[in-house]
């Protein structure tokens, strides 16, 4: 009797879980273009020192190759008295997306790992708050101040409103 009633339980969770990753699925994205998205997030985050991460970087540090993404934008502080640095990446698909994701906030843990605190102490609470976000086929990350952080996040979560 005992098993009967942990496998009817069993089943419910699942079949529970099931129309949650139903309901997820159905939920509609809005298409947007990465120019849109790049612009939006470039205007509140883009300041003067920074300059676009080519793609030997993001293959390198971000360990994102050309095909591991549709498109993508990144920026990093030349000055070297700070840190500021984002990206937008699109992705081809929803598994795409995923991979990004997961990807950017292995090289957010790796950046934390490798911080010495002797170097620019007053920019490490950047780091320490960098934060990766996802919206549909786009997944971006901020290592910026918070206001500059939250700015560039409402930006970029605004592209996709309805």
């Amino acid at each position: 009797m005992k098993r009967i009633a942990a496998l009817i339980a069993v089943l419910a969770l699942m079949l529970g879980l099931a129309a949650c990753t139903a309901n997820d699925e159905k939920k509609p994205v809005k298409t947007v273009a990465m120019e849109t998205v790049k612009d939006a997030v470039c205007e509140v985050a883009l300041a003067d020192g920074m300059e676009e991460l080519n793609a030997d970087y993001v293959s390198r540090m971000l360990k994102l190759n050309d095909g591991d993404y549709d498109s993508c934008y990144a920026a990093i502080s030349s000055v070297s008295i700070s840190i500021n640095e984002f990206g937008v990446f699109k992705a081809k698909d929803a598994a795409q997306a995923a991979e990004i994701e997961s990807a950017l906030n292995k090289y957010l843990e790796y950046r934390r790992e490798i911080w010495m605190d002797e170097y620019l102490p007053n920019e490490y609470p950047k780091l320490e708050n960098a934060s990766v976000h996802k919206e549909g086929l786009y997944v971006c990350y901020f290592i910026l101040d918070d206001d500059t952080s939250a700015a560039a996040l409402k930006a970029f979560e605004g592209c996709f409103e309805s």
